[in-house]
Formats: C-alpha cells, sequence, structure tokens
C-alpha cells in the first residue's frame, strides 16, 4: 500500500521500530512531520534518531523545517527564559590535569571526546539536556526544555550510568573515573542574548553552582546529591547520609547523600494509552449521607453539609456526584463559585450568579443590562423594590428618572440580603432547594455573613446548603447552623487502586505501587497521573513523582499560540473570558479558537458556568504551574496588558476595581493601582464591607508609599481611607495611628475638607475606645476656630463631638457646655438630623456632667429623641431612638418603660429584618434576665447577639457579651471560667478601664486578696480617672465593691463621693450591656466602711425600693445581704430582727435562682459586703 513505511525502515535500518511505528499509525504521510521528539516518544535511540531525521529530510518534496527548528519555535523553545524545577548534573572527570601532563595533546583531545560522549549518552539515554561541555566538565539539566515528573531520579540514573560508561573507557594503562554532583532547584533558564554574545540554554540561579560544588566532594566514582533530590527520588535509590558538608562559596553546609546504587524495589513500568477519569471511587458513606440529608431537606428540615480536605482530596467531585444522583427528581439548584482574586470583594459569588442567569453581558448597554435584571426579579416576584438595590451590586448605572432609597450602608446591606434571601426562599418554595457553595475559603465577609444568614432562614424550609472548604479554614456559623461535616480522607490503597483501573484500564497492577507513593492517596494527583501513563508521555522512566512535572509537561506539549494564551489565562485568574483573552493575546479569533481546542483536549481548562465564552483552569494547580513558569518582567508585562485591556471596559472597572488595581500592581505601577485599590474601598464601605474595606485600604496605602512616598495629599488621603475603614470594622485602635498622620498631613497641607473628615473619624474612635491618653479635642477646637463664622451646622456637629472628646479627658463643665452649644445651634437652624445626633449624644453623657437629664425631664427628652426619627423616617434612627430610651429606663429605674422599648426593638428588628436591631435587643433581653435571676435564658440570648455581632459590625464585640457572661458567672461562682476571657481583653484593651476593676473582683472572689489590693491600688495612684462613658458607673461600682470588701476607709471614701451623682438611679453599663441594680447598694456599702450607719442605712433602704421597682430580684437579694451585714457590723441589739429577716429572703432568693456565690457569703459567719 501507498502509506507503507516498513520499505523505508527497512532501508535506513531501522525495521526494528516497524512494530511501533505501526501501533501508533505512523506511515508515509504522517513521516515528513514527525519530530525528534516524536521520535523519541516512538522509541528510537539518539543515533536512530539522527539517522531517521537525515533520512526524512532527504525525502523529495517540499518539507515542514527540521526538527531543531520546530523545537525552537515551541514556546518552551531556548530563547523564551522561563523559570524551571530543575535537577541539574554536573560531571567532572577525575585526575585530567595529571593526565594531560602525559600524554600529547591529541590523544588528551581523544579521550575528552570519549569521556564527553560517554556522559551525553548517559544524559540523553534520560532525556536529559547537554548543556555544556568544557574540557573535564559535563553540565546537564534535567527538566528543561522538557518537564518530567521524576527529573530528579532520571538525573541520578543518568549519573549512575555515565560513571558507569567513563569506567569502561581506558587512558593509557588504567581507566577513567569521574565524579557526580546533583542538585535540584528552582532556576532561570533559557538562551541569553546580547549585542555581542550569545549564550544557548544558560541558567541562572545557585542550583548549578550547587551541583559543581558537589561533585568536588564527591569520591572517585562516587554520586553526591543533595538534600532536595533526595526527597524527590523517594526510596529508589540507596542512599548513604553523607551528613552536612561545608561547600566553598556557600555561606551554610549543604546536607549530602552517597548514591550507591539502585535500590532494591519493585519495576515500575511505562505507560501508554489514556482513558476517561472513572467515577467516584472511595466516598460511598459520604455520598450516602450528602443523600440522607437530601431527603431530610425534601420534608422541610433545611441542611447544612460542609465538606472540608486539602486541595485535590475530591471536594468538588463528591458534590458532582450527589447532584448526579438527584437524576430527574424535582429540584432547584443554586451554585456559588468563590474566587482567589475577588476574597475582598463584597458578594462577588453572588453578582456573578445573578449576572449569569439574568444572560447580562458585559457589552450589554446601561439599559439592556437593566432591563434583564427587572426580567429576571419578575419571574419570580411582581415585587421589585429591591431592583435598586440589585443593580448597584452589580454596577448597573441607573437611569436618573429611577428613585433611589436613602439608606445608610448598614441599611444597603440588609436590604441587599433581603432581596438575594427572598429569591433563595422562594425557589424553595417552587421546588427542594440545593446552594453549592463551591470553594468557600476565597469568599469574601459578607457573602460568608449573607451564607450564615441564609443557613439561619433555610432552617424550617426544604433547602439544603453544601459548603466545600480546605482544611485549614472555618467559620463559627457552620457549627451553630448544626451541619453535618464531611472531612474527606485519602483514598486507601484498594480504592486507589480502583481509580487507577478506571483510568488507566489493564495497567492498574503494575501503576498502583507507584502511584499509591506518589501521591499519598490524594484523588487528584491519582486521576492525573493515571492519566498521563494512560497518554503514554512517561518513557523511559517510572511513574511521575510530582504533579508539578506532570502539569509541566504538559504545558510543553502545547502549541506556540496555546502555549501564549494559557500563560495570560494564567495571569488574568482562574477563570478567564474570550473577549479578553482576544485583546491581550494579539490573536485572530481562529488562532484563539485553535489554541482554546488545545487546551480543553489537554485538559487543562474547562467551560465555566459564568457564561458562554468562559473557561476556567480545571483546578488551580495548573494555574499556578503557567504562570509560576513565567519571568518577573514577562508577568509584569502580561498584567500590563491585562489592566490596559480592563480600563478600555469601564463597566467592568466600576464592577470591580479591586481587579484591575490588582492586575496594575501586578505590572509594577502602583500609584496607579492605588486609585483602584481607594476607589474599591470606597465601594466596599458604602455596602457596610467594612472587612473588605479594610484590605482594600491597606493595599492603597501600600500603593501609594511605594509610588509616590512624598506626595502628602495622596499619603493623607490613602491612610484617611485607612482609619475610617478600620474604625468601622471596630478595629478601633489600630485606626487611631492612620488617622493621627492624616490629621497632620491634612494640617499641613491646608485642606480643611479633608481635615474636618479626619478629625471627625478620629474622635468617633476614641470616644468608642473610652481611651483618656487618646481623644481629638485639639483637633476639634481647630477645627472650631477655622470654619465660616456663619457655618452653623458645622460648628453644630463640631461641638457634638466636643462634647464627647472633652468628657473623656475629664472636662465635665466643658462637655455640658459644648453639648449645650451644639443644641442651640440644632433648634436655631432647624435642622433635625443634627438636633438628633445631638440629643443622642447628651444622652450618652453620665449623669454627673448631664443631670438634668437624668431628673424629670427625661423622658421628655427621650420622647423628642423618638419624635426625631420618626420625622427623619429612618429605621436606623428609630432603632438608635428606641434603644436610648430603653437605657435610660433602666438607668432611672423604670422598668415598665424598659419593657416596652424592648418588646418595639425586639418586634421591630423581627419585622423588618434589622440585624442591628436584633442584636441590641438581643442584648437588651440579656440584661433583663441577668436582672431577674433567669442565667439559662440570659446565656441564650447573650449567645444570639454574639452570633449576629460579626454580621452587623464586621467583628464578634466580645466585649458586651464578655460584660453579660461574666455577670452570669460570677452570680453562679463559676469566675474561673471567664477568667481567660478578661484577661484577653485586657491585653486587648489596656486603656479600657472596666477590665481592671472586673479582674480585681475575680481575683477577691477567688481569695486572692493580694492581687485584687495591687490592682485596686494601682487604679487609686491613677487618680481614680474613670472615663465619663456609658460604663463610669459600672467602673465606679466594681471598684467600690472591692474598695469595700477590703475595707479600705480612704478610697471608699474617695469613690462614695464618685458614686453620689448616681444614688437615685442604678449601675448601668453601655445601652443594652448590664443593669447591676440600684447604686444605694453601693454607697450603703461604701458608707459603712466608713463607719457612716445612718447614712448606709438611708442608701440600703433606697436601693431596696428601685430594685422592687426594677422586679429585679438578684439585686433585691444582694442588697438584702449586704443591708444585713452592715447592720450586723453596727451591733445594735434592735437591729437583729431586721437583719435576720433580710438574710432569710437573700438567702431564700439565691437558692430559689440558683445564685451559688450569695448563697456560700451568707453561710460565711460574719460574710461582709459585695
Amino acid at each position: 500500500m501507498a502509506g507503507d513505511i516498513g520499505p523505508w525502515l527497512k532501508a535506513n535500518g531501522l525495521e526494528r521500530y516497524a512494530g511501533a511505528f505501526a501501533e501508533n499509525d505512523v506511515d508515509m504521510r504522517a513521516l515528513p512531520l514527525l519530530t525528534e521528539a516524536d521520535l523519541r516518544d516512538l522509541g528510537l535511540s539518539l543515533g536512530h534518531r539522527r539517522i531517521a531525521l537525515a533520512a526524512i529530510a532527504a525525502l523529495a518534496g517540499p518539507l515542514p523545517p527540521a526538527a531543531d527548528a520546530q523545537e525552537d519555535e515551541r514556546p518552551h523553545a531556548r530563547l523564551d527564559a522561563e523559570f524551571r524545577l530543575l535537577s541539574i548534573l554536573f560531571c567532572d572527570l577525575v585526575g585530567s590535569t595529571a593526565l594531560s601532563q602525559e600524554i600529547d595533546p591529541e590523544a588528551m583531545r581523544e579521550i575528552l571526546t570519549r569521556y564527553q560522549d560517554a556522559v551525553a549518552v548517559a544524559v540523553t539515554r534520560f532525556d536529559g539536556y547537554v548543556a555544556k561541555c568544557f574540557g573535564d566538565g559535563v553540565l546537564a539539566y534535567f527538566g528543561w526544555p522538557r518537564a518530567y515528573e521524576d527529573h530528579a531520579e532520571r538525573a541520578v540514573r543518568a549519573g549512575l550510568e555515565a560513571l558507569e560508561r567513563v569506567d569502561g573507557i581506558t587512558a593509557g594503562t588504567g581507566r577513567l573515573a569521574a565524579r557526580v554532583g546533583i542538585a535540584t532547584g528552582q532556576v532561570v533558564v533559557g538562551d541569553l542574548q546580547t549585542e555581542y554574545s550569545r549564550e544557548d540554554a544558560a541558567v541562572a540561579g545557585e542550583t548549578p553552582n550547587r551541583a559543581a560544588r558537589i561533585q568536588t566532594a564527591a569520591e572517585p566514582g562516587g554520586l553526591l546529591i543533595d538534600t532536595e533530590t533526595a526527597n524527590l527520588t523517594g526510596r529508589a535509590f540507596r542512599l548513604v547520609d553523607r551528613g552536612e558538608m561545608e561547600l566553598k562559596g556557600f555561606a551554610q553546609a549543604v546536607h549530602l547523600f552517597a548514591v550507591t546504587g539502585e535500590a532494591d524495589i519493585e519495576s515500575r513500568f511505562m505507560a501508554h494509552h489514556w482513558g476517561s477519569l472513572s467515577p467516584l471511587v472511595g466516598r460511598g458513606p459520604e455520598l450516602d449521607l450528602l443523600k440522607a440529608r437530601w431527603r431530610a431537606a425534601q420534608d422541610g428540615e433545611g441542611q447544612v453539609v460542609a465538606i472540608s480536605g486539602e486541595a485535590g482530596i475530591g471536594k468538588s467531585r463528591l458534590v458532582e456526584a450527589f447532584l448526579e444522583s438527584l437524576g430527574s427528581e424535582p429540584h432547584r439548584l443554586v451554585r456559588l463559585q468563590g474566587s482567589p482574586y475577588h476574597t475582598h470583594s463584597p458578594l462577588h459569588p453572588v453578582a456573578e450568579r445573578l449576572r449569569r442567569i439574568a444572560g447580562i453581558g458585559a457589552d450589554d448597554p446601561p439599559a439592556t443590562q437593566f432591563a434583564k435584571l427587572k426580567a429576571e426579579l419578575t419571574k419570580y416576584s411582581g415585587d421589585l423594590s429591591s431592583l435598586v438595590l440589585l443593580a448597584d451590586l452589580l454596577s448597573i448605572p441607573i437611569d436618573a428618572t429611577v428613585a433611589r432609597p436613602n439608606l445608610t450602608p448598614q441599611e444597603v446591606r440588609e436590604r441587599t440580603f433581603d432581596a438575594l434571601l427572598v429569591r433563595l426562599t422562594g425557589y424553595a418554595h417552587q421546588a427542594p432547594t440545593v446552594l453549592v457553595v463551591e470553594d468557600a475559603h476565597w469568599f469574601d465577609p459578607t457573602t460568608l455573613d449573607l451564607l450564615a444568614v441564609s443557613a439561619e432562614r433555610a432552617a424550617h424550609l426544604p433547602i439544603m446548603i453544601v459548603i466545600t472548604h480546605r482544611s485549614d479554614w472555618h467559620a463559627d456559623w457552620i457549627q451553630e447552623a448544626d451541619a453535618s461535616i464531611i472531612a474527606l480522607h485519602r483514598l486507601e490503597r484498594q480504592e486507589v487502586g480502583e481509580l487507577v483501573g478506571r483510568i488507566a484500564s489493564g495497567q492498574a497492577d503494575r501503576l498502583l505501587d507507584d502511584i499509591l507513593a506518589r501521591t499519598d492517596g490524594i484523588p487528584l494527583f491519582v486521576e492525573e497521573l493515571a492519566r498521563a501513563a494512560t497518554e503514554g508521555r512517561l518513557t523511559n522512566a517510572s511513574v511521575p513523582d510530582s504533579l508539578r512535572g506532570s502539569l509541566t509537561s504538559r504545558l510543553d506539549r502545547l502549541s506556540v499560540e496555546a502555549r501564549l494564551v494559557v500563560q495570560l489565562a494564567a495571569a488574568i485568574g482562574r477563570e478567564f473570558d474570550m473577549s479578553l483573552l482576544l485583546d491581550i493575546t494579539g490573536l485572530d479569533p481562529a488562532g484563539l479558537d485553535r489554541a482554546v481546542v488545545d487546551l480543553r483536549r489537554e485538559r487543562l481548562i474547562s467551560e465555566s458556568p459564568a457564561g458562554p465564552g468562559a473557561y476556567m483552569f480545571r483546578h488551580a494547580l495548573i494555574q499556578d504551574t503557567a504562570y509560576g513558569a513565567l519571568l518577573a518582567s514577562t508577568r509584569k508585562a502580561f498584567h500590563g496588558r491585562i489592566a490596559a485591556a480592563l480600563e478600555a471596559r469601564p463597566s467592568m472597572v466600576d464592577a470591580e476595581p479591586e481587579l484591575l488595581a490588582h492586575h496594575l500592581d501586578s505590572a509594577g505601577e502602583p500609584g496607579k493601582a492605588a486609585c483602584y485599590w481607594m476607589r474599591a474601598a470606597r465601594r466596599a464601605l458604602d455596602r457596610a464591607a467594612n472587612f473588605e474595606a479594610v484590605t482594600l485600604a491597606g493595599r492603597a496605602l501600600e500603593g501609594v508609599t511605594r509610588a509616590t512616598p512624598d506626595d502628602d495629599d495622596r499619603r493623607m488621603r490613602a491612610r484617611l481611607l485607612l482609619g475610617t475603614a478600620l474604625g468601622n470594622a471596630g478595629r478601633l485602635r489600630e485606626s487611631l495611628g492612620p488617622l493621627e498622620t492624616a490629621v497632620e498631613l491634612a494640617t499641613e497641607l491646608g485642606d480643611r475638607k479633608a481635615l474636618q473628615e479626619a478629625i471627625f473619624e478620629l474622635e468617633r474612635s476614641c470616644f468608642l475606645l473610652g481611651d483618656p491618653d487618646h481623644d481629638a479635642v485639639d483637633g476639634l477646637q481647630t477645627l472650631l476656630r477655622i470654619i465660616d463664622a456663619d457655618d452653623a451646622a458645622t460648628e453644630c456637629q463640631i461641638s457634638c463631638r466636643l462634647s464627647r472628646a472633652s468628657l473623656l479627658r475629664g472636662d465635665v463643665e466643658g462637655g455640658r457646655r459644648y453639648i449645650a452649644r451644639a443644641e442651640q445651634l440644632a433648634r436655631r437652624t432647624k435642622d433635625n438630623a443634627a438636633l438628633f445626633d445631638v440629643l443622642f449624644t447628651a444622652f450618652q453623657l453620665p449623669a454627673g456632667p448631664q443631670s438634668e437629664i437624668h431628673t424629670d425631664r427625661w423622658e421628655e427628652r427621650v420622647d423628642e429623641l423618638i419624635t426625631l426619627a420618626e420625622q427623619l423616617g429612618e429605621d436606623d434612627a428609630r432603632g438608635r431612638a428606641r434603644s436610648m430610651a430603653f437605657a435610660t429606663a433602666a438607668e432611672m429605674g423604670d422598668r415598665n418603660r424598659m419593657d416596652r422599648e424592648l418588646q418595639w426593638m425586639t418586634d421591630f428588628g423581627e419585622e423588618r429584618e434589622r440585624l442591628h436591631i436584633k442584636w441590641i435587643a438581643a442584648h437588651g433581653r440579656a440584661m433583663v434576665a441577668i436582672m431577674e435571676g433567669d442565667f439559662a435564658a440570659a446565656e441564650a440570648n447573650a449567645e444570639q447577639a454574639f452570633a449576629l455581632g460579626p454580621q452587623t459590625y464586621g467583628s464578634n464585640l466580645e466585649g458586651v457579651y464578655g460584660v453579660q457572661m461574666f455577670a452570669i458567672r460570677r452570680e453562679q461562682a463559676r469566675l474561673a471560667e471567664v477568667a481567660p476571657i478578661m484577661k484577653r481583653l485586657i491585653e486587648q484593651n489596656p486603656s479600657q478601664s472596666t477590665w481592671r476593676p472586673g479582674f480585681a473582683i475575680v481575683a477577691s472572689d477567688l481569695g486572692f486578696e493580694t492581687a485584687a489590693r495591687r490592682i485596686l491600688d494601682e487604679i487609686a495612684e491613677e487618680g481614680f480617672t474613670v472615663p465619663f462613658d456609658g460604663m463610669r458607673s459600672t467602673t465606679l461600682s466594681f471598684l467600690a465593691e472591692v474598695a469595700a470588701r477590703l475595707g479600705d476607709e480612704a478610697r471608699s471614701a474617695t469613690l462614695y463621693d464618685l458614686l453620689v451623682p448616681y444614688g437615685a438611679m442604678t449601675i448601668t453599663a453601655g445601652i443594652t450591656t448590664l443593669c447591676s441594680g440600684a447604686a444605694g447598694r453601693c454607697l450603703g456599702n461604701l458608707a459603712a466602711t466608713s463607719g457612716r450607719w445612718d447614712a448606709a442605712a438611708e442608701h440600703f433602704e433606697t436601693a431596696l425600693a428601685i430594685n422592687e421597682a426594677m422586679r429585679a430580684p438578684v439585686w433585691l437579694a444582694h442588697t438584702r445581704a449586704d443591708y444585713a451585714a452592715m447592720l450586723e457590723r453596727r451591733g445594735r441589739p434592735c437591729d437583729r430582727a431586721e437583719r435576720e429577716r433580710l438574710r432569710r429572703e437573700a438567702r431564700a432568693t439565691a437558692v430559689r435562682l440558683g445564685l451559688v456565690a450569695l448563697g456560700h457569703r451568707l453561710d460565711t459567719p460574719g460574710g461582709g459586703a459585695g
């Protein structure tokens, strides 16, 4: 037949290879297209490959470029320098100098030629590359220009064979001997060309030098390898540990191993064929659990299943098998995919899904995008109230005629959550729904918050949430959702054998040991290595020993076009689309299509769920391999191309400015990137995505600092943005530094607007910290001096903040003066929003400096605050007003008003799904339950509030929770459990004065009187400088209790004077944190310490009346016990009956409510105050 290649093979002495040519369908038509690499894969030796290539070149007719030329045109061609993990072999001829003195130059030349040929034959036999031959030395690479998974093993085998071949060469009366050193490491390899010189296959890095130095330490005829090479070769060779050796030019000793030969292990075979990936293997119990949870979800019992494991363990494969098991039964599938490049892009997975299901294209006009989103929302509900919010989420420009709600960032966040949750529950009402959350470890905090709420909402709906994440990631809400946890294990030997058998049919027995040893049962690695074996890409060696080598070898086989595309795609990210690639590759559509076909054929990429024209790497390791091979200069160039293409797409920049910032940063343009980092940070702040804003603002500051360190204006704006983000995220102390610097820079620049913003943010952080060592009084007073004389609105804002800042400094009169001025300005300008802020601030002032509020006028002022909130029509204002009404009623001892306001907040939070108000109400319920002695309910509500914290403020707000748990555990005599929490709070907030007195109580209760006294002494030496904040009365009460218990008359007297303004009030902490009963109890104990018995009795009587009215049995019991102790100390016979009655009633309450600590104190003879 015309295509028969047999005669040609026989004519050239190559007939032994006829079977290989026939098996691979190579006939005369394919012969002119063969390259040297193809001939190597067919099994031809080096000499026979050269013969074949010469014979092919002699064939008549036009031929493709010679094999070497074709090789040079491939993307791994020598002119393209790249990073590679190489095993480098250096072989040196022993005694060559002495030998050259014994024989003539011509004979020496012949010996060196024979020596070099012997080494080269060994190197090329194991597919190494002879880089240089210089006299008695030979330098060879393994892993370039073509990668192999087992390059280290190939190098060692070549080294052993080279030593053997050299030993067979005679020189005079003896034999030649050589030394071999092998080192493995990352290098840059490729041609090095200048105007005046050219060096082929030049390598840069310390690895070749290390290999050369290692060979000098070898014995004649010996082979030494470094630790890296030994680790990669495993047990393939017999090794002798030579320990650490000093090598010339290396600062640190290098651990070396001598190779004495091949190890006595089972043989390994090459693979020739690929097969399809088998169905799920070794995951039967896990799949059964998923099915069982699905059946429960179908019955309306919402389920959460978290699948965890290391990369490649088969998390996604298990999910796909579960989804396949659903078959045609009715269900709705919702997928959310995490992205490593969008970990700080708020709600990115959700936005991507909305774009996809709505069919919104990046090139669609804004009106079309808006119409498509509207049509999508209409499918499930006629309610389009969320349309504008979701359009903002997708960064769709909205026509000016469309009404926009006037919402705070927190309200935007909450209503966006509401809209998305309505869609999810809507799906569930139509059909049982599976929400698949892929790669949760790459989700942004806001999306994770949404998932936490979704899990809570799905509890009684036919919804199953399946989450995949890596082992080193966790989220508290998963445990709180009572999730089923599936921690995937590595496959056992039998399971690996089954998987290999499905992929490499008929070869499992001979591949199993190698694949199991190299992969340790990780399914992805097993799949990749087995597939490499079935493709027939492994020659003259065993199955690959590293996934990186396997992936790199697949990249090396790509066409020039496909190689360029995969590298640029790797720079773009895990997912990429054809339109962007078309802009940056320079290929025409046909060329790009060919490249994509090539990549899909190699199973490097697959279609992305994002939509038509979108692709993704099959797994991140493929992307990492392609990207990791690029030189830094190439990466910068690629990211520059991507950035330029993104800048030409304004809609994409508006939607994801952080993506453009990332590429600009990677392109070496940190200054330009900083602009987009700042834009992204502001966008995150507008959505109350505070965690993301901190990260993005930090990147902006880094960029400004690197690019324009002397540009004070940019530095000021970046620091102001970072300080604002840190403050919003609750990282108040960290916010001080950036904000203080911003104030300094704005002052130097004379930027009044920025100065005002910076000082306002600084004051807010200082006030919330309650740190007397930091305040913004000076800055605020500066603002007051420089504003326009007729700018009443700004003066009002400044005065309002000055009142708080002055109190923080201890300037009571200044605080009163400024708040009065602020109120006067707000009323004069009839600015209801300003007046609301002023009144709210006034209520935050403690009793001493603002006593008129804490008289008969308090209800009138509270009612005015609520009225203003209703006039403003903002849910946030309503919640703040009601919470302040609750706190003030508690402080003033009005239990009925407390109950009404707490019920309002509970109902409003539930009805309107306002997380912030729900958080306040939960803590309020805990506060009331503590007063009533229902500690189980108190703890449950505190835990509920603690869980809501991250969803509202972006932090756990451990302080409020800690105070409530402290109060509960103290009554239960379980303080040892909360001591570690308090210690951590003190370390995190060293200037927060509340914690140290509390720690003194812990020490005193646990019997450490010396420690309690030491803390009291420290605070007394500081002058009892307790901040005028919402914790003031509680802090003073803690100190009073310690001083009274220790019998310290002098300090009791000082504390008495500080507490007197609260005499007719209760002791409270925060807005809805803690109410510790009437302050009269503390005053009674302090007076008793000084022997002022009548005053003490009067205070105790007042306290009994207030606690009775507050329906606070816990504090009634404590007051009765302390009153009884005082009467006993007073020692009047007429007090005996009253004393016993008080003690009897206190003990009865302690028994009924489980007040263990109080019971112990009552049982102690002479038990004192506290």
